[in-house]
């Protein structure tokens, strides 16, 4: 009984929909891990900073200059910034059925794939993971389906002796997909160097007398790959700084090549890792069939799916890498790999039916039991993946950290007030919320006016970044990943009695604590001239007044051209505090050159020593790779600084500037923490 496939046109179409609709799942989830480090760090960086800025190697350059630009014009928008590998993901569904359907004359074989790729737990993650990977998938397949169009005839022969000839703009698509492929992820020239090679075989081995010709379609394919080739060399070794090249890839230690064999077979066959050499047998008798089929789309294919990762070990022996490259670089090669397993399992029942029926392979090929069978091996594959996706993928996909919340709650703020948070986030803190953080920061250094104090406690794997201390009867929040500025061997901590604090909100893992504002008190403000006589110049020193325009209006400033250091007596009531913090504010300019400092301290023997203090988000004020990234006019600074001193100082340190440095919005308010008598009186006074 033959298989009547025109009743079974649609099942493609509806096998595609079903991998969308598998994709879509939870598309709008906050980003996480390595994608959210990728459009914090790298999107919102300047598009000519993006491709000179390799730190390390999260920065896929193509994917990040897509997802820079959906960034700059929609802002975070989740589903958004994960279409460009959601598209690349359904394209890839779709060109898996089309080459297959290509190479192998065999829809079944092409439905194989494609129920494979669909439900797939890796293609489905990374179809949905804001990464480069997809892409280089989405490349892949692109440049083999081009090359079967340019090297299969009306004939059905496969690369023959007198190919058709290749228009100029199909080759500068195969360069061009190579190229946006190594930018995108470097070891892609793995592909591009199988591809050099299969096809300068071919050029070797049959077209020796016609090896210089330039038209010649066999000269022209590796021709062409040299400019993606090319490419990578420019992009990697000239326009990245060779020593941030080097330090962006540190040594992983040895990964061994059999390891690595296993690692990538468990990856490819996930979630039924477990029969990974059934996958293998598989894998195997399809390469025996394409093989019997033709040898010349056998080395293409074949050479396609093996040759990168042999050049990937060649590379690695050679210490051109560190290691073997992770699983993951070579998701790629995973559709090729289910070509020859979908069309190894279609063997192994036709040759079962042939055995035992006495059939000849032509009359088997269209058997309903036949077909029955190679469907039903699929069956495992789709309740394993749905079971992996229903328990595991879609449940961590919905419980993620709701960062954006962070964002909303941070928006709503005042104007000025404040909101710190633990160096330990800065990630996706970049991402969501220090934009609004900055602008109310920068509110307060022109305006000279603070308003209410807010500190985000995290609570990761059950773990706080605050811990809770109790000592000399007073119970304290720890504040734990603040930035020290030590100039004594003691480290203390950032620690603030929690009587000081009112929750503010709690949503997910995050909580956010209000300093109550009764505690908070202006101690200074740089607003008019008379301001300055607070301070006293070191000898030998020279600072001079100069004023700023805000959108407040003009602010007094301190100009300089040499470092300094500027001292003043602090108020001395907190001398009957129980607890006392200095929050110290201060904006320079030319801060590539100087550093300053605003702190609290005491007077020593020619020095001056600073209390303990702390900078916090000092790293999302500009961008966690420095002011060279955006080169802002203006650096806004926070201390917190212990404030049980008499004395507060500003320092500026660095070399002599040829043109004039200006400090302004300096200003000073204390938290502080009566001690019980004081209190009393104090709540005495007010009734």
């Amino acid at each position: 009984m033959a298989f009547n496939w025109n009743r079974w046109f649609w099942l493609p179409c509806v096998i595609i929909l079903a991998g969308l609709a598998l994709r879509l799942v939870g598309i709008d989830a906050p980003l996480v891990s390595d994608e959210l480090a990728t459009i914090s760090i790298w999107a919102q960086m300047p598009f000519l900073k993006i491709p000179v800025n390799y730190q390390y190697a999260n920065n896929h350059i193509f994917h990040t200059l897509m997802v820079s630009a959906i960034l700059k014009v929609f802002g975070i928008n989740h589903a958004l910034l994960r279409f460009p590998v959601l598209f690349s993901g359904l394209l890839t569904l779709i060109l898996g059925y089309l080459t297959t359907l290509k190479i192998t004359q065999n829809k079944h074989v092409a439905i194989g794939v494609l129920i494979l790729l669909a439900v797939n737990i890796n293609q489905i993650f990374y179809s949905t993971y804001a990464r480069g990977y997809m892409l280089t998938v989405l490349f892949s397949q692109l440049s083999l389906y081009l090359i079967l169009l340019l090297f299969h005839d009306e004939n059905g022969e496969w690369f023959p002796a007198s190919p058709k000839f290749i228009r100029f703009k199909f080759l500068l698509c195969l360069a061009a997909l190579g190229f946006f492929g190594t930018w995108t992820v470097p070891t892609f020239i793995f592909f591009e160097a199988s591809l050099f090679a299969i096809f300068g075989a071919f050029l070797l081995a049959r077209f020796r007398s016609r090896i210089f010709h330039f038209r010649f379609p066999y000269t022209q394919i590796p021709l062409a790959l040299l400019f993606p080739i090319a490419g990578v060399y420019i992009q990697y070794y000239v326009l990245i700084p060779s020593e941030m090249l080097k330090n962006s890839v540190p040594n992983p230690g040895v990964y061994e090549i059999s390891q690595f064999s296993q690692d990538l077979l468990a990856f490819y066959t996930i979630p039924l890792d477990s029969y990974r050499y059934i996958f293998l047998f598989l894998a195997i008798v399809g390469m025996s069939a394409l093989f019997k089929k033709g040898r010349n789309l056998f080395c293409l294919v074949g050479g396609l799916l093996l040759f990168p990762i042999g050049f990937a070990g060649l590379a690695a022996t050679l210490g051109l890498l560190p290691s073997m490259p992770p699983p993951r670089v070579f998701l790629f090669l995973q559709p090729l790999f289910f070509l020859y397993v979908s069309l190894g399992a279609l063997t192994v029942f036709q040759s079962i039916y042939e055995w035992v029926v006495k059939a000849k392979p032509y009359q088997s090929a269209e058997v309903t039991g036949v077909l029955i069978l190679f469907y039903a091996l699929f069956l495992p594959v789709i309740i394993a993946s749905g079971l992996e996706l229903k328990t595991k993928v879609f449940p961590e996909r919905y419980s993620r950290e709701l960062y954006h919340k962070v964002n909303e709650f941070v928006k709503q703020l005042g104007p000025q007030d404040l909101f710190l948070n633990s160096y330990d986030n800065h990630v996706w803190f970049y991402l969501y919320g220090a934009g609004e953080m900055r602008k109310r920061v920068d509110n307060i250094i022109d305006k000279n006016e603070l308003g209410d104090i807010y500190f985000l406690e995290v609570i990761t794997d059950g773990k706080s970044d605050i811990s809770r201390v109790h000592k000399e009867g007073i119970d304290y929040f720890q504040f734990n990943g603040y930035n020290s500025i030590l100039t004594e061997r003691r480290k203390d901590g950032l620690a603030i009695p929690a009587e000081m604090f009112q929750l503010a909100d709690q949503f997910g893992n995050f909580k956010i604590h209000k300093i109550n504002p009764k505690y908070v008190h202006e101690v200074y403000h740089l607003k008019e001239r008379k301001d300055y006589g607070r301070w006293q110049v070191s000898s030998g020193q020279q600072i001079g007044a100069g004023s700023v325009k805000t959108k407040f209006g003009d602010q007094p400033a301190i100009s300089f051209q040499h470092p300094f250091i500027i001292t003043a007596q602090k108020s001395p009531s907190s001398a009957e505090d129980l607890f006392s913090l200095n929050i110290n504010f201060l904006c320079l300019n030319q801060f590539h050159a100087f550093k300053a400092f605003y702190f609290n301290g005491v007077a020593g023997r020619n020095q001056i020593i600073c209390n303990p203090s702390w900078i916090p988000n000092h790293v999302v004020m500009d961008h966690p790779y420095g002011w060279r990234i955006f080169e802002r006019k203006w650096q806004p600074m926070i201390y917190l600084t212990q404030s049980r001193s008499g004395m507060e100082f500003i320092q500026v340190d660095g070399r002599r500037l040829s043109s004039q440095g200006l400090i302004r919005g300096i200003q000073s308010y204390r938290i502080s923490l009566p001690a019980p008598q004081k209190k009393h009186q104090q709540q005495s006074a007010d009734e």
